[in-house]
Formats: C-alpha cells, structure tokens, sequence
C-alpha cells in the first residue's frame, strides 16, 4: 500500500499523525494590502509568506478536506500550495494554514495581527514544538494553524514520515489509478472466462440430454 505524508488532519488515515492545539495571542504588527479585500485569498497569502522568508508555508482547506472523497485531498484548490523549501525537515518551521484563517484575515486586522504573532512566536520557538515531537516518539515536525470559534488557533502536526511533496503524491494518486484500472480489466476478463467455461457446460450438457447420456 503507498503511503502520503502530508501533515494535513484531513488525511491521518495516510499520516499516522497527531495533533496538540493550543491559542496563542500577541501583538506583531506588518501591513500586507492597504485594501486586503481587493486581491484573492492566495493572493493574500503569497503576500503573507513573502513576510517570513525563512518559514515554509502550505495553504490547507479543512472544509474541502472532510468533504472530499478518501486520497483526493491535497488543500486549497487541490494543491498544496506551498512556498519555499524542505516542508516538515528537521530545523525547518514549516506551517500549514488553513483557508478560513487567511479569510478572516482579509476582513478582520486585528485577527489578521494575532496570526501574524502566531507565526512569529512558532518561528522563535520552532526548537521547542520539534523537542514536544521527539518527546512523542515521532521524528517530523509542522505546526498548522486554523480557526476555531473566530480564533486562531495552532496545531503540532507529528509524523514518523517525511512530509511528502505535491509531486510524489501525485505520482502515488496515478500509480493507484492504474493498480485499480489493471484490477477492474483482470475482473472483467475472469468474469468473461468463467461465463464462457458455463457456457461449454451448458451446450455440453444438452448435447448429452439429446444423446440420452446422463
């Protein structure tokens, strides 16, 4: 069976993951739009990232997470949309955060300062959340954030895997694809021969019922 390590909740049944969340609250203050409104959600958030060069970033979407079907999931728009290098690696801050996150953001300044402190604070105390992993027995770290009641809130994200890339899930979606395909064809071609080895049977008998051989 492949296996996908992406950090995000909506796929733990191919993650083996778990998650502590906790609410962090503070002050950092940084304009990204004078008009946050005027551009896209991802706009938004590409602008977001620019902010912090040295985290890696991923654009989660826990609405469509649950509503899609098992192993079709990436984020935001199907895709992992990730900024900068070596998600989830040892001595890397890597944060996922979720679509509704970066909603609120555009609409609310003081939510959208209280999620840049989060982001600040898990990049100054990346060493500590990668220890609370160690401590749990698991070996890769990432932190999410999402929102939960009109607030935001950060996730350890914890895997025994390295984080996959959208290329190599991808690549493992398309090996499935055809595992599955190779499976139905050999399906139908058994379903075929054993049709047509009762078929023999069937005219076989008849030819002895018209013989009188039973």
């Amino acid at each position: 069976m492949n296996t996908i390590s992406t950090g995000n909740n909506y796929l733990k049944s191919f993650t083996s993951s778990t998650a502590k969340k906790n609410e962090v609250y503070g002050e950092f203050s940084s304009e990204i739009q004078s008009s946050p409104m005027s551009i896209s959600p991802l706009e938004y958030y590409q602008d977001l990232c620019k902010m912090f060069p040295d985290i890696t970033f991923r654009l989660d979407d826990k609405e469509a997470g649950m509503k899609a079907k098992s192993g079709t999931y990436l984020g935001y728009n199907n895709s992992l949309n990730q900024i900068g290098n070596k998600f989830g690696e040892l001595g890397k801050c890597s944060i996922s955060i979720d679509i509704a996150v970066i909603e609120k953001m555009q609409k609310d300044i003081s939510y959208a300062e209280r999620v840049k402190s989060i982001i600040k604070g898990t990049e100054s105390r990346y060493t500590e959340f990668e220890n609370l992993t160690k401590e749990d027995g698991f070996l890769y770290t990432s932190v999410s954030i999402e929102d939960e009641n009109g607030e935001p809130v950060r996730g350890i994200m914890e895997s025994n895997m390295p984080y996959s890339t959208e290329e190599q899930i991808k690549e493992i979606w398309k090996m499935d694809s055809l595992q599955n395909q190779v499976q139905i064809k050999f399906s139908k071609v058994q379903d075929s021969l054993i049709d047509s080895y009762l078929m023999m049977i069937e005219k076989n008998q008849r030819k002895l019922d018209k013989l009188g051989i039973y």
